[in-house]
This record gives C-alpha cells, structure tokens and sequence, in this order.
C-alpha cells in the first residue's frame, strides 16, 4: 500500500471529516420498518444478491461439498477465479499452459455453473515466468508472491499472447462468456510502475479482443479507494514520496489515473477509438456499510463519466468482507454473527446504491494460520456468513418499497403472488470502519480544500500556516465530535433493539408468519465449531480406515497381488498423488488400480457430505426458522440484537 508519510499531518488532521450518519438528536431503540407491498420499485430481485466468491486455491474440500452448496444456491451470483495463483504462475512456455487450461480442475465445474446463471470473471493476475521481465523465483515477503508473477512483462506482446489463449479457452472451447479482471490489486501486487500497469491494460485488451471481440474485460481491481499508484512506482526518495502525496492531494487517484488513460488511448489494431472498460471493479474491507457506498459508488460514477464512459457501467466489487487478511484488529468478527450481520447489511447496501454485482472473499478459508474471513471453514464446515447468503437466496418476486427509521438498519422487500419477503439487517459500525470510511468521505467531501494545499506547495510540511491550520482544525474537531456520537449511540445499541414492522395497506391472510433468524445464537455455529470439527474430524479418520480396507479386498479381488495393494494402501494413507500410485502398480493392473481409485474417492466425497450435513443439522448451525403470529394491533414488534439479520415471509 502507498505511503502518505510526508502528509501525515494533512491526512490525519484534514481528512477526518463527518460521516454523517444521521447520529443528531435523539438515540433511537425502537426502529420501524415499513413495507409498502403496493408500491413496487422494480421488477425482479437484484442480481446484486447472488451468492458468489473468490476461489483462490482450489481447496481439497471444493468437490466434497462446497461445489454443490454454490450450485445449489436459488440464486447464482458471480465466481472469481486467480490464474495467477492456479495457473500462470507453474506454465513454463505456450505448450504448457495450453495444457494447463485444458486440463483445469475447475473447468466442468464453470460450465455447469455458467449454464445455471453463474458468471464467472478471471483475473489476469500473474505474469508467467517466460514472459516475466524479473526470472527471480524467490517470494515477495508480504504479500506471499513469486516476484517474476508480480512483475510486468519483458515482452507486452507475449502477455497478450497469454491473454489470447485464456479467452480461446474459457470463451471459445468452454462458451463461458466470462468476464476478466485485469490484475488483482495493483496497488499491493504489483512490482511494476503505473504506466507499466496502464500498457499492460492495453496489450490485454488487444489479446483478450483478438480471441472474442464480444468479451467483457475491466479493471482496475484496486484495493485502496484512495491509493495513488502501483506497488513498483518509485518513492524512495524524499522527491518521490512529495510527488506521491501532491498525487493524494490533487485527488489524483489510481483508479481516475486509470480511467483517463484507458480513454485517451486508440487501440489500432482493433479499430477502437479509445480502450474499453466493459466492468470497473474494487474492493472494501473494514468499511461502514450503512455509509461507504452511498459516497464511493457516485464517485466511481462520475469519474466514469468525465473520462467519456458510460455511468451506468457495471459496478463490480470483486473483494469485500470485514477484513482481508489476519491478523484482525478488532478480533475474530468475520466467522460470528458480526459477519452474518455485515454479509446482509453490505449487500443491501449495494443494492441501494446500485451496485452491480459482487464477489465475496472468500468461499472457503485458504488455510492461512488464524484466517476466518471465508463462508466456510478449511474443512468445509458453513458459517453464519453462509447462512446469510442462503437468506437472500430465498428472496423472489417484484420489488417494493420499504423504509427503516435507522439507517444502521438495512432492509429490503419482494412480493411474488404468494408471500412478502422482507429481509432486515442490523448492523452497528465498529470504530474502525467508522474511522476508514471517514478517511475517505473526508477526501472526497474536502476535494477543493485538499487541492488548495497541494497548489499551495504546502506538501510535506510539519504544519500548515494560516487559513489552512484554521480549517484543519474544524475538520478535526467536526471529526471528533461525530465519531463520539457514533460511539455513544454503539454503547446503546449493543444492549439490542425493537423492531416495529408495519405492513401499509394490507396484513396477513391467516395471521402467521415465517420468521428466520441469524444471530449469536442462532444460525451460527461459531461458539460450536471446536466440537464440530472435532466430530468431523473423527468421521474422516474413521471411514478413512474402513475405506483403505476397502482399497484392498477390490484390489485384490481385481488380481493385484496383496502385497502390492497392501503398499498401495500405505501409499494412499500418505496421500499420495494418485500418478504415483499408478505408477508403482504392475502395468496390467492400472487401468483397474485407476477405477477402483475414482470409484472409492467418490464414496469418499459423499461419506464427507454427508457428515458436513448432519452438522449443519446441529441446532446451533442449522437456519432458525420459527412462526411468528400477526397482532391484531397490525404492528410486528421483534427484539433483534446489534448485529443480527432477519426474515419475515408473510403470506400474502
């Protein structure tokens, strides 16, 4: 991430303006919500609440479980895939990687996802090593990377070469109509300069247009909303660090950099006036949901704008949870009900302010020591983030109008003949997120301010003389003063909350009603996961061994001799890749050694399915579901904790 260390003072003293959310007067504990089932807003439920995520690695759970759970999703939403991390990083040449994509693991899996609704976007996120301008194969320290994958191409034109050959494959052979995300965060992974990020946008282009004119290809998939440059732009030198903070004051900012540049660059080849930018994508991590996207979307939008390109470009957030990676500041928040809460209340969101689609992060835990930000555990186990995307899978029908009282609660309604569905989400911003997305609403609100400074020369000073240090000091104490209301009316809510629902117009035909319920209780098998795991655990060791047997008696009975099953069997046990237990069967017997193999892995999958089902019928983690009676006085009052997301099917 850039450093702003020359402008430290502006940056903590200047840019800390309100986040003006609506925390005048009075504290509110009772919050109503109205729902107006005769006024519709829109025809369909938003695609906005697909349930889709980052695949990274392709974890050993991924066929055992969690495949079937994203397809079996009501509604698909959007996969994101790292070729870097899967494939670009291992091809050696063009052969290679040809051979690489055609026997992906994933590719009968996108397929059959596409086909059910799914998109799928790829990011162009690694340089191969042939291609790299930088053969050092020794990994950057943070973020964990392969320094030849994180650096620009020696050859641009190679790199389009690649990109050709990846869209021939996912396009072309598997009809994906995919959508590729140029880069992943350049800002943090990547070594190379921002005009060298801007040509290679360009060569992208050309290579992924020459395989499908139609493709849909964007960026820049930054990470910092605020951040100015690359990884590899230079700012060692005190001159340089100056120019990198005038950049931050003139509000030069990486993905406005990007845009003006994609739109003044011709692309001949093609016969483009200017490069295409078919999807602008970004990420948020510790942000307040409730505020941040109602002030980044219609900035995103108007620099789409200015730059000639349509605003209503699809948006896409590629990453988005609590936060990125551990260890986390305010505590484990991603794998509780804070997380549940923080799913419904940011999709919601984004939903209000328009957002397209969105691409948690991530399915399923990488395996990194202390990381809970995934919607399932490394063993595959599903959290109470999980059952939040099952809740707005429910959702059906036209939208219609809905108003709360607070805008720390989110929610939305849908009707489809038979039933409103109304989803409500209770969320209250931790201080962090408070403290970041004031960093960024106080840059964007304070644009004029902050330029001034920079066309002052005022970069880099230790303080700011006068009018600036009078203003500097407004901002500041304005700052304060929001954020301890914030504060203030936290240490109310976490005491919980009523909410009134009232149905304008109409009630409910026989006076019950479905109500589901996600909260540190319900829902949510965090405080159960020890045992869970446990359990799991055991039940794999167990039919681990009855499989193993297994092995042997088929094997045996097929004519391989014992002692060689036997040595299959240790081999197995080690987890051995199934080549080498191929290999070192008699040559007459591996076509059977190979069957037997893919006929006890399957077992195994739905032995492994089947226990992950019985947890999820644990009362702690299966989805709370209870009836819930209308009263007569036409008002539903319910007490939801501060973090909590609801449900309410009321038959129509």
């Amino acid at each position: 991430m850039i450093s702003l260390r020359p402008c430290i003072f502006i940056v903590t003293a200047v840019f800390c303006a309100c986040t003006a959310l609506a925390c005048h007067g009075a504290v509110l504990q009772n919050v109503k919500v109205e729902v107006s089932p005769g006024k519709p807003v829109s025809d369909r439920t938003p695609d906005v609440f697909g349930y889709g995520g980052n695949i990274w690695w392709i974890p050993s759970v991924f066929e055992a479980g969690v495949a079937q759970r994203i397809m079996g999703m009501q509604r698909p939403g959007m996969t994101r895939i790292s070729l870097g991390d899967q494939i670009l990083t291992y091809a050696t040449s063009r052969e290679d990687l040809q051979r690489r994509l055609d026997t992906y693991p994933l590719n009968e899996f996108l397929r059959q996802y596409a086909q059910s609704g799914g998109r799928v976007l790829f990011i162009l996120d690694g340089v191969p090593l042939w291609v790299s301008s930088n053969k050092s194969t020794r990994t950057f320290p943070n973020p964990d990377q392969k320094i030849f994958r994180m650096s620009p191409p020696a050859d641009f034109e190679e790199w389009s070469n690649v990109v050709e050959m990846i869209v021939r494959h996912f396009n072309g052979k598997l009809g994906l109509n995919a959508y590729y995300e140029s880069w992943n965060e350049p800002n943090w992974y990547y070594l190379g300069t921002t005009e060298q990020y801007h040509k290679q946008y360009y060569h992208s282009v050309l290579g992924a247009r020459r395989a499908d004119p139609r493709v849909l290809i964007g960026g820049p998939g930054i990470s910092e909303f605020l951040g100015v440059g690359t990884r590899g732009d230079p700012q060692g030198t005190e001159a340089e660090k100056r120019g990198m903070a005038k950049r931050f004051l003139e509000q030069q900012f990486a993905f406005r950099q990007f845009l003006d540049y994609a739109s003044r660059t011709p692309i001949p080849e093609l016969g483009l006036k200017k490069l295409p930018v078919d999807f602008f994508s970004w990420h948020s991590f510790y942000i307040d949901p409730t505020n941040y996207y109602r002030l980044v979307v219609p900035s995103i939008r108007s620099a789409l704008g200015a730059a000639g390109y349509r605003t209503n470009t699809p948006l896409i957030n590629t990453e988005w949870n609590i936060a990125a990676v551990p260890p986390y500041p305010e505590g484990n928040l991603n794998a509780t009900e804070v997380g549940a809460a923080f799913v419904a209340s940011s999709l919601l969101a984004m939903h209000e302010t328009k957002v397209d689609s969105q691409i948690f992060q991530m399915y399923v835990d990488p395996g990194v020591s202390g990381y809970f930000g995934g919607t399932f555990t490394q063993s595959g186990i599903p959290r109470a983030n999980f059952n939040a995307f099952r809740l707005f899978s429910l959702l059906k029908g036209q939208e219609v109008q809905v108003n709360a009282s607070d805008p720390w609660v989110k929610s939305a309604a849908f009707r489809d003949g038979k039933n409103i569905y109304l989803v409500v989400a209770t969320f209250v911003p931790t201080p962090k997120m408070a403290t970041e997305t004031t960093r960024i609403q106080s840059a964007l609100q304070n644009a004029e301010f902050s330029k001034s400074i920079a066309a002052a020369e005022l970069t880099g000073k230790q303080g700011l003389p006068e009018p600036f240090a009078s203003k500097a000091r407004e901002i500041s104490r304005q700052n304060q003063k929001i954020l301890r209301e914030i504060s203030e009316k936290a240490a109310v809510w976490k005491h919980g909350i009523t909410l009134e629902i009232e149905l304008s117009g109409m009630r409910t035909t026989n006076g019950k009603i479905t109500h589901y319920l996600i909260d540190s209780t319900h829902s949510n098998i965090y405080r159960d996961l020890p045992k869970a795991e446990k359990f799991l655990a055991d039940r794999r060791g167990q039919f681990q061994q009855e499989l193993s047997e297994e092995l042997v008696t088929r094997l045996h009975d097929n004519g391989v001799p014992k002692d060689v099953a036997e040595h299959l069997r240790t081999l197995s046990r080690r987890q051995r890749p199934a080549q080498e237990l191929l290999a070192a069967a008699p040559p007459d017997k591996r076509e059977v050694v190979l069957k037997t193999l893919q006929q006890l892995s399957r077992k195994a999958s739905s032995l492994y399915s089947e226990t992950i089902r019985e947890i999820e019928n644990w009362p702690s983690a299966r989805l709370h579901e209870q009836t819930l009676t209308w009263p007569t006085s036409g008002n539903l009052k319910v007490t939801s904790e501060p973090y909590a997301v609801h449900l309410f099917v009321l038959p129509q």
